[in-house]
């Protein structure tokens, strides 16, 4: 099959470079359409229970992560200066496009009782810059007796007051959010520069903005520092100008195809996607160097250049396929996982894996068929004395000290085990940003003054209409928020309780004693002034159904992870069943952050999966290659121990089990498994050659495939440390540990696998190996015809 394949490149070599020119000129008008991502990656299966309960809070609430926070640290709020700068802030942002609302103790309301009209009227506190300090001596005097406020506006122990900034719901989900947090920013510049003061920043608004940026601007950084570096490895490999700008070349078409198909499959740049054109230069470089590597090999043993073309295509094509499908085999298992995310990634990927092999496959040899035969500078790098004299003392380890292989293997695998015990799992919603940012310290600063800055919402459905707004079921409802005060990551709770409280304050001239839940003679009073209000009803519409049967308590929380959060939701339903009896109430729990943090578990649980299968397949892969269970336990064996030192690396280090680092083990297993498939195609081809010759058969394949495995490994190393290089702690570990897992790989294939074949050559002689393999091995005598392919010699000098 690769000889007739290799026949027909030749054959219509002008063709297929036109081809394939013509299709990346198509990707690349195509990709020139790609988009950023910017609503919230759908990580939760769509039809998942608590999605669904979700979705169906928003369509009865409202978003509830619209909401920006802003907050400074103060003591002079109610100076002059300050207060009304802080004012027309807000009045400034207000004015942005996008911006629904601006919430702040300049902004906020009290309700005034109609006496004559039987109503409240919603009033604000102020409708214009302050002219005297006497007159907002006055109106902090007033603002300190609505207790509404305390502790959701202001902080008066540490001195800090905030304001909520709330967006149009279509354009936080698009990328119009960019140019509002912008303009916002913008805003905050000119309050900072008259204050001297440092607005925080916060909400998931600004969080989701932060990365998007952050992503959008790695995009680009990756590509780039992964096309240099490998230009730098691959220049001191090769010492040959053609052997470092081709491969090049080639990886920049991947990338543009990568972007391409993103595009033809309807989907934007996520988190994840983002990571795939850098990725594709990283793994795409590895199939450019094993060809290059044949192909010098090839010409230096006949210095026929088409000869040496054509063996490239048939003796290198099947295994760069079944090496490029073990990788895809690594990336595509996430495609069938339930979540949208790891599902776009794992195809995207794999596709762009397979797509990678076609380009390289066709443009190296036939691009090479072009170029002037190499000289013997250009074939020196196979004879390299440094990287020989280490696959020697590789040759010489595996022949006479196996043993020793094994004791220092089996301790390696022993201590990773121990490391493995101490892994643990996290789930939290921003700690991937780095801790040094901004960002990150303006969040802890939220966390610390008001308990957090991400929704959790409480729904109590009392199952029949109108009992929600029953003082037996309001007094219920108080109590419950009674006890989630007692919980130090949540901020003060908002319910139709609170603003019943505010109301009967205010039915009562403003004295804080009234700020209470009314009793049974005022509450009709009360419910009638609030119908009345000149807001049309809204006041408490955002907390209560329209058939008054679901009541919403809302809180804001902070970042504490998944595994914190189940130890503390035990907590919290047990004292809410125990002021509702579950048996009269159907109490949910959902918002933004329980969501978010549920889907990283799901996403973790999801991933372990998709490893899991993606080994399986890759087994099942290696075994139809090589025919034979002995083979594929030994070429299991020396990819599963970099796995588990990756794995104690992280229990060591104290690197949590999250999704960015759980893709290590599906990504490096399905690459550190190509070395393994070029050694053992080697040594299946050599064994038949040297006569059953077990010890000849592993010698010589460890040198031919060596230089190869070596110089991919180290591109594959430079090329995932660019990952480091990530803002995002999580990309930051996939580099580090990726880089690591290959190195460590690289030596377990040169060493370990070469002394197990050794160990049990008994088993894997004539009684493994007399099945023919799934691809025959072509005789070294048995080549393509120049002639047939109509080609003068002439033509590919």
């Amino acid at each position: 099959m690769w000889k007739t394949i290799a026949k027909y490149i030749l054959k219509y070599r002008f063709m297929c470079l036109l081809a394939l020119g013509a299709i990346t000129v198509f990707m690349g008008y195509v990709g020139s359409n790609i988009q950023m991502g910017y609503d919230f990656a759908k990580v939760i299966p769509e039809d998942d229970p608590r999605y669904v309960q979700f979705l169906e809070f928003q369509k009865n609430f409202g978003e509830d992560g619209n909401v920006m926070a802003l907050a400074i640290e103060t003591d002079n709020l109610f100076q002059l200066k300050v207060f009304n700068d802080w004012f027309e802030l807000g009045n400034r942002i207000l004015k942005i496009d996008g911006v629904e609302d601006v919430f702040s103790v300049p902004h906020s309301f009290y309700l005034k009782k109609n006496k004559q009209e039987k109503r409240f009227e919603v009033t604000k506190l102020v409708t214009k810059p302050i002219a005297t300090q006497a007159e907002l001596d006055s109106i902090k005097n007033y603002f300190s007796q609505l207790s509404f406020y305390k502790n959701l506006l202001y902080n008066s122990e540490k001195g800090v007051t905030m304001m909520g900034v709330t967006f149009n719901k279509k354009k936080l989900d698009s990328k119009a959010r960019l140019g509002i947090v912008d303009d916002i920013n913008k805003e905050i510049a000119v309050f900072n520069e008259q204050n001297q003061n440092d607005v925080k920043k916060s909400g998931l608004p600004f969080m989701r903005t932060v990365n998007v940026n952050l992503i959008s601007a790695e995009l680009r950084l990756f590509v780039i520092l992964a096309l240099c570096l490998t230009a730098l490895v691959l220049f001191i490999l090769f010492r040959n100008f053609y052997a470092v700008v081709f491969p090049l070349l080639v990886v920049m078409i991947g990338v543009v195809w990568s972007l391409g198909i993103i595009v033809l499959l309807g989907y934007k740049i996520s988190l994840l996607t983002g990571l795939i054109p850098s990725l594709i230069v990283v793994i795409g470089i590895p199939n450019c160097v094993y060809l290059i590597n044949k192909y010098h090999s090839e010409f230096k043993k006949h210095g026929d250049k088409h000869l040496a073309v054509s063996h490239v295509i048939e003796r290198i094509g099947y295994v760069t396929l079944f090496t490029n499908l073990t990788t895809a085999t690594g990336f595509g298992v996430f495609y069938f996982t339930s979540s949208k995310i790891l599902s776009e990634f794992g195809l995207v990927a794999s596709l762009n894996i397979v797509s990678m092999f076609i380009i390289s496959l066709i443009s190296i040899p036939l691009i090479f068929s072009y170029l002037p035969k190499p000289s013997g500078k250009h074939t020196d790098h196979l004879e390299g004395k440094f990287f020989s004299m280490i696959l020697t003392t590789f040759d010489n380890w595996s022949q006479h000290y196996r043993k020793a292989i094994y004791i220092v293997a089996g301790i390696v695998a022993a201590v990773a085990i121990y490391g493995l015990t101490m892994l643990k799992t996290t789930g939290f919603m921003f700690d991937d940003l780095p801790k040094d940012t901004k960002a990150y310290k303006d969040l802890a600063f939220f966390e610390e003054t008001f308990n957090g800055v991400t929704p959790f919402e409480i729904l109590i459905d009392t199952k029949k209409k109108g009992k929600a707004t029953q003082l037996s079921t309001l007094r219920k409802i108080d109590a419950v928020q009674d006890s989630l005060k007692t919980f130090d990551i949540f901020s003060k709770p908002l319910s139709v309780v609170e603003g019943l409280k505010f109301a009967n304050q205010s039915y009562f001239n403003g004295n804080p004693k009234y700020y209470r839940l009314p009793n049974s003679m005022e509450k009709n009073l009360i419910f009638s002034y609030l119908g009345n209000t000149n807001d049309n009803g809204r006041l408490l519409e955002s907390f209560i159904d329209s058939n008054q049967q679901i009541l919403r308590i809302s809180v804001q929380m902070a970042d504490i992870g998944a595994h914190r959060l189940e130890e503390y939701m035990a907590q919290i339903k047990a004292k809410v069943n125990s002021v509702l009896d579950p048996e009269k109430y159907d109490v949910s729990y959902t918002g933004t952050s329980l969501i978010v943090m549920q889907g990283n578990k799901f996403l973790i649980n999801g991933l372990v999966n998709s490893v899991t299968l993606a080994f399986v397949v890759i087994a099942i892969l290696m075994g139809f290659l090589f025919r034979s269970f002995r083979m594929l336990i030994i070429s299991i064996l020396p990819n599963m121990i970099p796995l588990l030192c990756t794995a104690g690396l992280m229990g060591f280090f104290s690197i949590p089990l999250k999704p960015s680092t759980v893709l290590i083990f599906s990504i490096a297993f399905g690459i550190s498994i190509d070395d393994t498939i070029h050694f053992l195609a080697k040594y299946k081809q050599e064994l038949f050659r040297h006569r059953w010759d077990i010890k000849k058969t592993v010698s010589v394949s460890l040198h031919e495939t060596g230089h190869s495995m070596i110089y991919t490994s180290l591109i594959l190393f430079f090329g995932f440390i660019v990952f480091t290089a990530s803002d995002f702690n999580g990309t930051v570990n996939l580099g580090r540990l990726s880089s690591i897992t290959l190195v460590i790989a690289m030596v377990t294939n040169l060493v370990l696998l070469p002394a197990l074949l050794l160990s049990f050559k008994r088993f894997l002689d004539r009684k493994a190996l007399k099945d023919e393999p799934l691809v025959r091995v072509f005789d070294e005598e048995v080549d393509i015809e120049l002639e047939k392919l109509n080609l003068k010699k002439t033509e590919i000098k």
